[in-house]
Parts: C-alpha cells; structure tokens; sequence
C-alpha cells in the first residue's frame, strides 16, 4: 500500500487568489489523473492537506476565508484522508504519521502546491522519518518569487529533492505505481 498526498489544493493558488502558481492548468490536470487512479485503486490511501494560517494577522491561508477552500475539482470525498497543517510540512500534523503507521505504509507519492514550500518541506521531512518518497514533479508548481521565477525555483526544488530526499518521478511513473 502506498499513500497519495495532495498538497494545499487550496484556492488562494488559483488565478483570482492571492498566490496564483504558474502552470496551474497542467497540476491540476495531472493532481486529477492521480487522484482518479488512486480512486480505483484499493491499496492507494488518499490524504487530502489543507493549509490554515495559525497567525489571524496573515494576509493568506487565513481560517474562514475563501482561499483555504479546496479547489472545486479537489473536494475530499468520504472515506478519504483531510488533514490541516498550519506549517509547511504535512507531518506536522501527527495524524499523517499514525494513519501511514495504521496501514504500514513506507511509500508517499506527493503532489499539489508548491514546490519551493510545502512539497519540499513535506518530502524532507517524510525522508527524515524513514518513508520512500516520491516527488510527482509535473503535477507540482510555484508561484513567481521576488527575485526568482517560480518555475526556476521548481527546477531547484527537482535538483535537490533528487540529490537525497526523494525519487523525482513524472505523473505517468506515479500512476504506475498506483496500478
């Protein structure tokens, strides 16, 4: 059994939010397709993500508005794993770690937004704690920095997360894995 993690498919990502990513169209195309195969599969747990900012004096990811909502095409179904986390990376929050615990799970798939945060942070630390983990490159993507484009920051994040901290793989290797 592997887990798919969906990272912060959050609408403050999107076009009218207030960190739009680049490239949106094509994570959310490719977060889709895992999410359908990982549907079909019976060894595949879902984990759905949720950015909330602890801090009220935020300007993003703050609790009770519109940009913390999942993105229309990403609304958890039932039976399937949410978790908020108020820090970059997922296991923060302890239950992620329990429920891969509960199903033995040494192998994470992640996927969502973005790179240079959350996916990163997520995966280094997963590594830390002794999972296999799997970096789904196409179907991750930043937003534009101050100084740094958002896409030459995801192909920094690709060159270190494939150093040491995981398998750097394409949505159609994910999928294979899934099957």
């Amino acid at each position: 059994m592997i887990a798919l993690l969906i990272i912060d498919m959050q609408k403050e990502y999107e076009a009218d939010g207030k960190l739009p990513v680049n490239h949106l169209a094509q994570v959310k195309q490719n977060v889709g397709r895992l999410l359908e195969k990982a549907r079909q599969s019976k060894t595949v747990l879902i984990t759905h993500v949720q950015h909330i900012s602890p801090n009220p004096n935020d300007t993003d990811f703050v609790a009770g508005t519109q940009g913390i909502e999942f993105m229309d095409e990403f609304v958890p179904q039932d039976g399937e794993l949410t978790l908020t986390k108020q820090f970059a990376d997922a296991f923060s929050n302890p239950e992620l770690e329990a429920a891969l615990a509960q199903q033995r799970i040494k192998t994470v798939m992640v996927c969502g937004l973005t790179s240079v945060l959350c996916c990163d942070t997520t995966c280094r630390v997963g590594n830390e704690k002794g999972f296999a983990m799997k970096y789904v490159s196409d179907a991750i993507s930043e937003f534009d920095l101050d100084s740094v484009s958002g896409d030459t920051a995801h192909a920094y994040v690709d060159e270190v997360q494939s150093m040491m901290f995981s398998e750097v793989i394409d949505t159609k290797r994910a999928i294979s894995l899934m099957s």
